[in-house]
């Protein structure tokens, strides 16, 4: 009774959250078709995030548990390769490797393989400024069993930049938020943004704000531009407008973006 749900069904966009009745029953109208998350908490309840599938013309109903906080609980997340169970301590199964390794032994683990991938930050720098150097690296972790997001969660840092927390645990560099590199990046960059239109600026700063939000992830996926303020600007085709209707333009300077969001000095 008194828990806050919400869905989240797009790239920072919200439905709710609304609060459950006495009976702790709550509904959704009109909930676009497709994958979503559901959104569960209430004061002194241990917060939920479930995937839920919606059909056109049918009705899903999900029972929520929501547990009170400080109740012992096992959390187990599950990637490619990774097994993590969550309670006291948390437990890591590596594909591959015969011992469950505990936090400490799996961020020593961490740290070997970024090392060898990217021996110094200059180099890590360098490749999450690329957008296909950075997608070979992640392929690379991930073969490897290491999951930047489920670190972020385990160490309670999902505000942190992957290339800022890999660099925090592989160097020892001081770990920064996503709000941190995006203000650098506003700071430093005011003479290559004045090169752009004043249409062409809006798209970029509020791509920058995406990235604050969700990381690079959410900021160069395509689905970003069928929500606000993109969506104001006509979606996508109103975004590219903004770069002369040009293509090539346009992806020139998502990926002088990237760039520059991490050309600060070693």
């Amino acid at each position: 009774m008194g828990a806050s749900v919400a869905v989240l069904v797009g790239p920072n966009e919200q439905v709710g959250p609304i609060l459950t009745d006495d009976q702790g029953r709550y509904r959704f109208d009109r909930l676009p078709v497709g994958e979503m998350k559901l959104i569960a908490s209430g004061p002194k309840l241990v917060r939920r995030e479930l995937q839920i599938m919606t059909h056109a013309g049918a009705e899903t109903m999900l029972d929520i548990d929501l547990k009170p906080a400080g109740e012992q609980t096992d959390r187990k997340i599950r990637v490619t390769g990774l097994e993590v169970t969550i309670a006291d301590e948390a437990t890591f199964i590596v594909a591959g490797v015969n011992e469950p390794m505990s936090l400490e032994q799996y961020l020593d683990y961490t740290r070997s393989k970024v090392a060898g991938f990217a021996p110094h930050w200059n180099k890590l720098l360098a490749i999450w400024g690329d957008g296909e150097q950075r997608r070979i690296f992640l392929e690379q972790l991930e073969r490897s069993s290491i999951d930047v997001d489920v670190l972020a969660e385990v160490l309670n840092h999902p505000e942190a930049d992957q290339a800022d927390l890999l660099a925090h645990l592989a160097y020892g560099r001081p770990l920064g938020s996503r709000e941190e590199r995006a203000n650098a990046f506003r700071r430093r960059e005011g003479a290559w943004l004045g090169t752009h239109t004043e249409e062409a600026r809006t798209v970029i700063l509020a791509l920058v704000d995406k990235y604050v939000l969700g990381g690079l992830r959410e900021m160069t996926d395509p689905a970003v531009f069928r929500v606000s303020p993109f969506r104001e600007m006509g979606e996508a085709r109103g975004v590219l407008r903004r770069f002369g209707g040009d293509p090539q333009r346009f992806r020139a300077t998502m990926a002088e973006l990237q760039r520059r969001l991490y050309a600060e000095a070693a």
